[in-house]
């Protein structure tokens, strides 16, 4: 199947031009094409404390138990280091940060 997919691009003359990052902006758009739902807001209603003290340390089902750090500039911190690492995504952000126990 592949193989029919690498003829069928054969017939084309095209030229593939790397694109550093901050001339890139087509995947950045299409990551922002559609709004992100926030549930953890949606869960905690009125009471963000509680949704809070449940977030810091639940048992998981893959880890035993997991940390979400309570100080929002730690948490952006976190953010931006995996961040800088590449721009592959949201889910790569998210599964990256994932894999360290962080949620």
């Amino acid at each position: 199947m592949l193989i029919n997919w690498f003829d069928t691009l054969l017939q084309y003359d095209f030229k593939v031009v790397h694109l550093p990052g901050v001339d890139n902006i087509l995947p950045d758009t299409l990551s922002r094409l559609y709004e992100i739902e926030d549930p953890v807001n949606e869960l905690g209603g009125d009471k963000p404390h509680l949704l809070n003290r449940a977030a810091v340390k639940l048992p998981s089902e893959d880890k035993g138990e997991y940390m979400t750090p309570s100080d929002p500039e730690e948490r952006k911190l976190l953010l931006l280091r995996e961040h800088i690492k590449g721009h592959f995504g949201s889910d790569a952000i998210y599964h990256a940060l994932k894999r360290k126990g962080i949620y």
